[in-house]
């Protein structure tokens, strides 16, 4: 039986170049992802337009938790966001953003 991933939420979607997002407490920056039947798909990794990282944490059944590569947050730019399962099938998340500096 196929599962169908649903993302029903997931934040923040931006930042600004060079600033941290959702400071975790080993000071390394991260999103949370709200969908469904987390238990059911196995969703093994996150990526980060070309980045792959394995997520965080994932609390309860809806939850996951995954750090944002640095060297996202280093350059301004529109990443894909996508979550990946062990049996390769992937669902789109959305896009972070990464704004350049506002001139003072």
């Amino acid at each position: 039986m196929k599962v169908k991933i649903r993302v029903d939420d997931w934040g923040p979607r931006e930042t600004e170049r060079g600033k941290s997002v959702n400071c975790q407490p080993d000071g390394s920056s991260a999103i949370w992802i709200r969908t469904n039947l987390i238990e059911k798909t196995k969703i093994e990794r996150v990526r980060f337009g070309e980045y792959l990282w394995r997520p965080a944490t994932i609390d309860g059944l809806d939850l996951i938790t995954a750090h944002v590569p640095e060297c996202i947050i280093q350059k301004a730019g529109s990443h894909p966001v996508f979550l990946i399962c062990s049996n390769g099938i992937s669902t789109y998340v959305g896009r972070f953003r990464v704004k350049a500096m506002a001139i003072e």
